[in-house]
């Protein structure tokens, strides 16, 4: 009966976009209207506090403890967020992750630490391994279950809608960056030195820049961090696209960004994605909350011992990116009816799907509605791009030289007749609702209409460059930044293409957003250097990006320099045990599959102390009298074989290679996987010589393009007979392997299997360790 009765009376009403207080805009009788929602309102607010039953016989519930008090306004009859609900999902939570780093990680008993340990690096820095917060990534399912049912107990269904959106925009950016560092291409040099983009309205990618030949992706992004160049990668086929970075204030124009340690960001969106709960987890107990945080979010809830949600000092981040789905897709390789293989690995299936649209269109109607107020009516507290500075911690541009707000004429807000205040408010308040859900802001309305402060920036001049229409939007050419502050908190807004990966058919913005407590924007809450806590968080300031060669001069190791060095550090910290009884029965079914091959293997711990040895098996293949690999085949197959029985070592001598380059350079810092071999033969290579560009991953993924030559024939073979002669090893891979005229194809173009690139290995090791 009371849903008949809402119905009856939609067409007479409706609630203003945006407008937290519920106010009614009356489409056909404006008096029956407000009568309407006025009498609903007081009627459900005194049977609410009174306890008085409703028209169906049921008791109105009073407010207790766990529940809001001031949800929705307009909304009066909704249950409100049962505090009680959410901690015990988040009790299940904190009772599924394992004792050691994930407990450590994922759960703090003391409430208190929930706001000292809010960092930005969580949010658009991408900090690789906190250990305030657990990251997702290292849950198992069962977590990763728990972490999205306490988020749908603790937000409103609207906001916990948004939460999932901006999780497929996420993905659905991953979908474009892996589009920018897949798709056949070529690589490019930027015409301006100083990497500086012309908008890519009027003047193409293409236009800027002319083509770097006989580059692989990989060799691209290693010349780029080898010699400092303006390179990027060029599509063959549209949408082409490049990697924006930072703004140039003096110019507006953006810097050319380095697609090449952009893609873990989004490719991994799981790994990047933290969560954590604080305090009590017991049923009615005292003050909790909980933080989820990631790319283009950051959610922060905490209740009180009396079980009331007060968030009014939590920091909530809320960004979209792609605002607007370029509408140009990359070719698509599979029919609706073919099934994946390793021949179609890229399928970009939700930028497909949501080709064109606006993903975010309310975001996009608040800003305009700011944009189009500002620039008539507030052009006094338009800063000029030169008074800021591109700041990545916050993902935002801030004031330069130590200024603030009050160094310049700013609209105040308190001043401002209500319908203005609104439309600035809208748009706070459309990213305080993502986590405040069905609880009022008004406290938070009330601070800003009283203390606000506003300025803002686009590039010179306003009137051409500040976004006015969706149109202008789809534009790198438009951009805003909008700054409020109050005595206490800051809000801005950012819609721009920093650090954005962007087509250059569609170069859309995408939108930064943040709400929090001032006090909490300092060096220690943010992974800069001059932080006084780090948190032991690997940031942005302290990824191994660099190594020193004999001379000295500095050098940056190259695209791969996440997977060779933070992620090993990271796996290492994770928990990681091998199962003994795994190991056993494996190694009897490969001897019992192979007619009782015989096998040995010999399992150590961290610490060097042997856990496991088993010999299975009898078969086996002895040793020729002359020492050497038997160019016809293998010697004839014998039994008897026992962990001490000798035998050709063949390619296992890769193995022994590749586990000693690894540990005695790579983990020493003595060296890189991806640093070039002429640093460390000088005598014989240069930086400009092919053979120079190899690389030890190169040598183990069998893709270094050296010569291979025929280890059978040890007396004719030009390389052997030099390597069992009196020549030293350097010698002879400089005359015969890292020499320009023996090489057989770019390093890193093509995959060859090599035994020779091995003895290259060998000789680093004796190089680098001395």
């Amino acid at each position: 009966m009371k849903v008949a009765c809402y119905l009856a009376f939609l067409p007479l009403f409706s609630v203003a976009k945006g407008d937290p207080r519920g106010v009614v805009k009356t489409q056909h009788n404006d008096e029956v209207g407000r009568v309407f929602i006025t009498d609903v309102q007081r009627r459900a607010e005194e049977e609410i506090g009174t306890g008085k039953k409703n028209k169906k016989g049921k008791k109105m519930k009073k407010t207790k403890k766990g529940q809001t008090n001031d949800e929705h306004p307009e909304c009066p009859h909704r249950d409100p967020i049962d505090a009680e609900s959410v901690r015990a999902e988040l009790k299940k939570f904190v009772d599924s992750l394992d004792d050691g780093l994930q407990l450590n990680r994922g759960y703090h008993p003391n409430v208190a630490d929930q706001i000292p340990d809010w960092h930005t690096c969580t949010i658009v820095q991408q900090c690789l391994d906190p250990d305030f917060i657990l990251s997702v990534g290292m849950m198992s399912s069962r977590s990763r279950g728990y972490v999205y049912k306490v988020m749908s107990k603790a937000m409103s269904q609207e906001s916990f809608n948004m939460l999932q959106l901006q999780q497929h925009s996420n993905m659905l950016l991953g979908e474009m960056q892996d589009w920018a560092t897949t798709c056949p291409g070529e690589c490019r040099e930027l015409h301006d030195p100083n990497g500086l983009l012309e908008p890519i309205v009027g003047s193409s990618l293409a236009d800027q820049s002319d083509p770097v030949p006989f580059l692989n992706y990989a060799d691209c992004g290693n010349l780029l961090h080898e010699s400092g160049k303006k390179l990027f990668w060029y599509c063959n086929d549209e949408p082409r696209m490049v990697h924006e970075a930072n703004i140039d204030v003096s110019t507006g124009k953006y810097m050319l960004g380095d697609i090449w340690n952009e893609p873990h960001i989004h490719g991994r969106n799981l790994e990047y994605d933290f969560f954590s709960a604080y305090g009590d987890m017991e049923e009615n107990g005292g003050a909790f909350g909980l933080r989820f945080s990631g790319h283009h979010f950051d959610l922060n809830y905490h209740w009180n011992d009396a079980g009331e949600l007060v968030n009014d000092n939590m920091p909530v981040f809320l960004g979209h990116n792609p605002l607007m789905v370029p509408e140009v897709t990359p070719p698509l390789s599979r029919t609706h009816d073919e099934k994946a293989d390793n021949d179609h690995s890229y399928y970009p299936l939700m930028w497909a799907n949501m080709a064109g649209i606006t993903q975010f269109s309310e975001s996009v109607d608040l800003l305009l509605e700011v944009s189009n107020f500002l620039l008539p009516n507030a052009p006094g507290s338009f800063v000029p791009l030169t008074n800021w500075i591109s700041t990545g911690y916050a993902g935002s541009l801030t004031l330069a030289n130590g200024k603030s707000i009050s160094d310049f004429d700013s609209f105040d807000l308190s001043t401002a007749t209500e319908d203005v205040f609104q439309i600035m408010w809208n748009l706070v308040d459309y990213t305080l609702k993502f986590t405040h859900g069905h609880a009022s802001t008004e406290r938070q309305r009330a601070i800003f209409r009283a203390e606000g402060k506003a300025v803002w920036t686009t590039s010179n001049p306003p009137e051409e460059n500040l976004p006015l229409t969706e149109d202008d939007l789809r534009s790198n050419m438009n951009f805003i930044n909008l700054r409020i502050e109050t005595d206490d908190y800051l809000y801005f807004v950012m819609v721009n293409q920093l650090y954005s990966v962007i087509s250059e058919n569609e170069p859309t913005n995408h939108f930064h957003s943040l709400y929090v407590a001032k006090n909490l924007m300092n060096n220690d809450h943010a992974c800069i250097e001059s932080s006084t806590k780090v948190k032991g968080a690997l940031c942005e300031s302290s990824k191994r990006t660099k190594f020193t060669d004999p001379s000295e001069s500095e050098m940056i190791s190259g695209p791969f320099k996440y997977e060779s060095s933070m992620w090993e550090e990271r796996n290492l910290k994770g928990k990681s045990t091998l199962n003994l009884d795994v190991i056993d029965e494996t190694l009897k079914s490969m001897s019992e599959d192979l007619c009782d091959m015989g096998f040995t293997a010999t399992v150590f711990d961290e610490n060097a102390n042997q856990v496991y040895q088993n010999t299975v098996g009898s078969i086996y293949t002895p040793l020729d009298e002359t020492g050497y690999y038997i160019p016809d085949g293998y010697s004839p197959e014998t039994e008897g074989w026992t962990g001490d029985t000798t035998m050709t070592v063949l390619s296992n001598s890769k193995v022994a290679v590749a586990i000693s380059f690894l540990a005695s350079v790579v983990q020493a810092d003595l060296g890189s996987l991806d640093e070039p071999v002429y640093l460390t033969f000088p005598e014989f290579l240069t930086e400009a010589s092919l053979a120079g560009r190899i690389t030890p991953r190169m040598i183990l993924s069998h893709s270094s393009g050296s010569a291979e030559y025929n280890r059978n024939a040890p007396t004719t073979d030009p390389y052997y007979v030099c390597k069992y002669s009196d020549k030293t090893r350097a010698e002879c891979l400089s005359t015969y392997v890292l020499n320009d005229s023996t090489m057989k194809a770019e390093p890193g173009s093509t995959h060859s299997y090599n035994n020779v690139g091995f003895d290259i290995l060998a000789e680093l090791i004796v190089r680098k360790t001395g």
